[in-house]
């Protein structure tokens, strides 16, 4: 008996269903830019992305829930937080356990964003952001 005799009828149809499957389980999604600054100034403990103080929060993931992956150095030794506002309550949140950053170094965090949550970022110290990026990662499953 051949091959063709011994595969089962639509064998054919069955594993281009399953390679499509298998591919969307697979593939991640690219991740999507949030915030990208460099060289930006910084005023300690005043919202980095916006300053306006009717705004206290704006950004929001696009597929909550997500993971967040920051990607900060900063110019000066300073402690860096993320600003979580659900609500009408903001928490601040400690990065790297309260420590300060070292000035010039590169720190990476992943961070939880859930549906409803609007978020930003300060840091401890007055002076300059050399890098701050942010990048919105579709594997919080």
């Amino acid at each position: 008996m051949s091959d063709d005799e011994l595969a089962m009828p639509n064998a054919k149809c069955w594993r281009k269903l399953l390679d499509l499957e298998i591919k969307k389980i697979l593939d991640l999604e690219a991740p999507i830019p949030i915030v990208s600054l460099v060289a930006t100034n910084a005023t300690a403990n005043t919202n980095i992305v916006c300053v306006d103080p009717t705004k206290t929060t704006p950004l929001t993931a696009k597929h909550p829930p997500c993971i967040w992956r920051i990607y900060v150095v900063l110019a000066t030794s300073g402690v860096f937080s993320v600003i979580r506002q659900v609500g009408g309550t903001l928490n601040t949140e400690l990065m790297n356990q309260g420590v300060a950053l070292t000035a010039g170094a590169g720190y990476m965090f992943d961070v939880l964003v859930d549906q409803g949550e609007r978020m930003d970022f300060q840091t401890s110290v007055t002076g300059v952001i050399s890098k701050l990026s942010v990048v919105e990662k579709d594997d919080a499953k």
